[in-house]
């Protein structure tokens, strides 16, 4: 891949990650825009609204579990292509040394704020409970003080290596860090060849026919990773590569909790019955998604914009600050408001507005101060690492 198309990944990671906090304020919120009528409403002036929204297919960019296939994807496609401009088991090795302290070292700090946080009296999501919102969902998270030993286990060992949630969103980075891997490998052992791409593809469908997490997206991420593709030139190569992107789209809106209905409701019977549905579709239209835009110059120039390209650069602190910021500051905010007689809704678009900005700021902080830092570190470590091993 050439670097303008690594500047648009990181762009569309960029975007992918704000719009996943967008995603999680709605359902701390609004939560029925995610589990539909099973949740509680809260826009009485036009009912029936947010149970209708999982159901929308215009409402895929607030889908959470497609926007992190697009994040896995994206990953496995960076990765990939790295690995094949230096195909050789020693750059492999090095590439997975360096990526398990580029994501211990700044979730140790993340989970260390909470920490401190948790135990000062800072969080306030337990006071978000359903008679309040609709559901117990925010209400769930950093509402319980976190120990030493834990915050040590899971920034080093379980998140990284089992799973683990205590900011939430960490739960799936073992995830991203042995798929990042898989990624890796497949590039390494496939190559360019037409052989190598095809194994790839055989190696999703067996993991698309028999599990549900997240690990395809990253061997799909290869896959796009290996395909020698060129920007398509012509009004019907460009048509065919567009369908390919608003294809994934739409199967990216497939509903995540809410039970399918409408446009949707086929496709439930048309996933492999061993894999979850949403996972199944969110997954392949993530990657329609990528293969389509890979091709179109147009839409990889706006997600190489600036702005975008800020979002990328912060895209791991955006994920791992939002929620110290939601179970807190929000939180607050929106108590003191709705109790001192604002509406809801209008306290809701104000606590938005604020937690938003407070998110793009902390986030910006923490890279500035913290992720970059812990990146520097990092090379030192692996250089370390690997002068012992060349002594």
């Amino acid at each position: 891949m050439r670097e303008q198309r690594i500047l648009w990944l990181d762009g569309l990671k960029g975007l992918a990650c704000m719009l996943v906090y967008v995603f999680h304020f709605l359902v701390g919120f609004y939560p029925a825009t995610l589990y539909g009528e099973a949740a509680g409403s809260h826009i009485a002036r036009f009912p029936g609204l947010e149970a209708a929204m999982p159901n929308c297919p215009a409402m895929f960019f607030l889908n959470g579990n497609f926007l992190v296939c697009i994040f896995c994807v994206v990953s496995g496609t960076v990765l990939g292509a790295r690995m094949l401009s230096n195909p050789t088991p020693a750059a492999a090795g090095d590439m997975m040394l360096r990526r398990y302290f580029r994501l211990a070292l700044p979730v140790f700090a993340a989970q260390f704020i909470a920490f401190v946080m948790s135990r000062t009296g800072f969080f306030l999501s337990g006071r978000m409970g359903p008679e309040l919102v609709g559901s117990e969902w925010l209400s769930s998270f950093l509402s319980k003080p976190i120990g030493i030993k834990q915050l040590f286990v899971s920034s080093f060992v379980t998140t990284e290596f089992v799973g683990d949630n205590i900011l939430s969103v960490t739960w799936m980075l073992y995830q991203v860090f042995f798929g990042g891997l898989l990624s890796m490998l497949l590039c390494l052992f496939g190559g360019h060849s037409r052989r190598g791409a095809m194994a790839t593809a055989c190696l999703w469908a067996a993991g698309m026919l028999f599990r549900r997490d997240l690990y395809a997206c990253f061997v799909l991420g290869a896959l796009i990773a290996m395909l020698p593709r060129k920007p398509a030139r012509g009004a019907a190569r460009k048509a065919a590569f567009a369908l390919l992107a608003v294809a994934g789209c739409f199967l990216g809106g497939y509903p995540t909790d809410a039970a399918p209905a409408g446009v949707y409701l086929p496709f439930s019977h048309l996933a492999p019955a061993s894999s979850s549905p949403a996972a199944f579709w969110h997954q392949v239209g993530a990657f329609l998604l990528l293969l389509g835009l890979s091709a179109l110059e147009l839409p990889q120039r706006a997600l190489s914009s600036r702005p975008l390209l800020f979002l990328g650069r912060i895209s791991f602190s955006v994920y791992l600050i939002q929620f110290p910021v939601l179970c807190s500051l929000s939180c607050f905010a929106f108590l003191r408001l709705y109790g001192a007689g604002v509406s809801y809704n209008r306290a809701a678009l104000a606590v938005f507005a604020l937690s938003t900005a407070a998110v793009l700021l902390c986030a910006w902080a923490f890279w500035r101060f913290i992720e970059r830092p812990c990146g520097r570190l990092t090379r030192r470590i692996a250089d370390a690492i690997e002068g012992r091993k060349a002594d």
